[in-house]
């Protein structure tokens, strides 16, 4: 560069670096072939033929591969902006731009430096012009960060006017200061389209992640619920009778202990019940027909109990319901009902018998409230069968 000017220097420093900036910035970060990636593309034009202008220490010819390659990104800028839409003919463009420097190298190989010099000096100043007006026309009709490139556009035509006015100094320093300008516009403009892209292809990473993150959060929820389910469903087969779907003998005691050892210790009563003549009618009709009176009384104990009402199978033909917060004379009342209802049930037809307990009144215990349960129900049975009982505790004792 020592035969270039300072002027001239300053310039050629200016196209080279933003040049490569840009092609280097934009090709590296825009993958797959796109307008934006085309774009910066075109900037290997006037880097390539600037860097070639060092094989000649010519200032002459130097500047003159300037003007060229000015021309030249004009033009491609100009061919890419008309061609925006046209994504089917990117490939054989991004083979274009680079073959169309590395071209006029080879022919300047050929034929020698007096090949650029054969071109008339006289019209690359309008040809730049001219392109630089037909971009900004273009230009104008875009939205958006495009108006970086639109300014730039203007730099470069106040640039070829000056150079029109005359090439004393103070023309060419501001036709140095107009066209780096340009060059540093250009690489904004690709600086800020190529972070915006890759900030909206950030964004939507993110999006997709979350999406993600939630789409599995809800399926680890909708596991977990399963596993809940099914282990509940094992608790209550562990808890109930296969028959009848009563709970079954522990988890009576387990209901009856946990509402005694409760803080508030409140009142319950508990109705032990039995068919009366049970293995008679398995006798008689057989075990088919037994279960079926279990599951019938079950049915009918299940819907003649409140929501806060527990009602287990003891063993065998033996019942138990499990009344909190209830008397003893409540606890009679609701017995009493629920033997009339059985009674007046058909196909088949069967009784029962029922002893009555009351906690505290009559037991402390689980079992004791069964033992004194049971032995209303033993009263029940040696009166006649189908009634109610309530052992009295001195009896008891």
């Amino acid at each position: 560069m020592y035969y270039l000017n300072i002027i001239h220097q300053i310039s050629f420093l200016a196209v080279v670096c933003f040049s490569f900036l840009i092609v280097v910035f934009t090709c590296s970060l825009n993958r797959g072939m796109s307008h934006l990636r085309l774009l910066g593309m075109v900037f290997f034009i006037p880097l390539f033929l600037n860097v070639v202008s060092f094989l000649y220490a010519n200032e002459m010819l130097a500047s003159l591969l300037n003007d060229v390659s000015g021309i030249l990104l004009l033009l491609a800028l100009l061919i890419l902006l008309l061609l925006k839409n046209k994504s089917n003919l990117f490939g054989l463009l991004s083979f274009l731009i680079p073959v169309l420097p590395i071209g006029i190298f080879l022919l300047i190989l050929h034929f020698g430096p007096q090949f650029l010099n054969s071109i008339p000096r006289d019209y690359t100043i309008p040809l730049s012009t001219a392109m630089s007006l037909l971009n900004m026309y273009f230009l104008k009709k875009e939205k958006g960060r495009k108006d970086i490139l639109f300014w730039a556009m203007l730099l470069m035509l106040l640039g070829s006017i000056l150079q029109i006015l005359g090439s004393n100094s103070y023309p060419m320093y501001m036709h140095m200061v107009f066209e780096s300008g340009a060059y540093m516009l250009f690489f904004v403009y690709f600086y800020k389209e190529t972070y915006s892209r890759l900030t909206d292809k950030i964004v939507e990473a993110d999006m997709k992640l979350k999406a993600v993150d939630r789409s599995l959060n809800l399926e680890v929820k909708k596991r977990v619920f399963e596993i809940e389910r099914s282990n509940e469903k094992l608790m209550n087969i562990t808890k109930t009778d296969s028959l009848t779907g009563a709970l079954n003998k522990a988890a009576i005691f387990e209901l009856m202990e946990k509402l005694m050892n409760s803080r508030s210790r409140e009142r319950f009563s508990i109705f032990m019940f039995d068919i009366d003549g049970f293995k008679g009618i398995n006798d008689t009709y057989g075990h088919v027909t037994g279960d079926k009176c279990l599951r019938k009384l079950a049915l009918m104990a299940k819907s003649s109990i409140r929501d806060i009402d527990s009602f287990g199978r003891y063993g065998g033909d033996e019942f138990i319901i499990v009344l909190p917060d209830t008397s003893i004379p409540q606890a009679t009342h609701i017995a009493e009902r629920f033997r009339k209802r059985v009674d007046e049930s058909e196909s088949p037809h069967f009784t029962i018998s029922v002893g009555i307990a009351c906690y505290p009144d009559d037991a402390t215990s689980a079992m004791d409230m069964i033992v004194f349960a049971d032995k209303g129900l033993y009263i029940s049975k040696n009166t006649g069968k189908n009634r109610v009982s309530h052992c009295p505790k001195d009896n008891h004792r």
